[in-house]
């Protein structure tokens, strides 16, 4: 296979302060994962996935706010990796284009 596959079916489930995440791995177990994910008002956090899994939990989370979630996989490619990206979020979050990045 010459070219690397992203994860697909990248889905939340809301449960109120904690949010379980669930994707594919098309990587054959090769790709690491990393989850991005913050409130429409708060700080950026990041959380490491280990290799094989396809499944996280997100905890303490306000459950009045929406949250927009990145999932990154890097795959291993030739001599180097590739980093494909899915996007899901709950209760009405709207991701911002990493283009569109604005400072006060």
């Amino acid at each position: 296979m010459a070219s690397a596959s992203g994860p697909t079916g990248f889905r939340a489930e809301d449960h109120g302060s904690t949010v379980d995440l669930f994707w594919n791995d098309n990587s054959g177990g090769t790709a690491s994962y990393f989850i991005v994910y913050r409130s429409i008002d708060g700080p950026q956090q990041t959380v490491s996935v280990p290799q094989g899994k396809t499944v996280e939990e997100v905890t303490q989370l306000d459950p009045s706010k929406g949250y927009c979630f990145r999932l990154g996989a890097v795959i291993p490619q030739g001599s180097g990796t590739t980093t494909a990206f899915a996007d899901t979020s709950v209760r009405g979050c709207i991701a911002a284009s990493p283009a569109t990045t604005s400072s006060p």
